[in-house]
């Protein structure tokens, strides 16, 4: 599964560039996409947890957890103070 939603993330990132590239680009072309990445991404991130006690085994999970969240929870943050400079 985390495979297809990666994959599927990728060509509709690839479709966008495209889209922006040979200037394209509507509104309803954005919105589209926009709605496909957030339906994909109602799958991936149950995928990501679910895959956590894999990566960092029973002992560590909770700090895999914490570690997780501080990451997406942190990336709007840093998104905002990368436009402000």
């Amino acid at each position: 599964m985390l495979l297809f939603t990666q994959t599927v993330s990728a060509i509709l990132a690839f479709l966008l560039a495209m889209d922006v590239q040979y200037h394209t680009t509507t509104l309803w072309h954005v919105l589209v996409i926009a709605t496909l990445l957030g339906v994909v991404n109602t799958l991936d991130m149950p995928t990501r947890q679910a895959f956590m006690i894999e990566l960092v085994g029973k002992a560590d999970l909770m700090n895999g957890i914490i570690l997780n969240s501080s990451i997406f929870n942190m990336n709007p943050a840093s998104n905002f103070q990368i436009h402000l400079k």
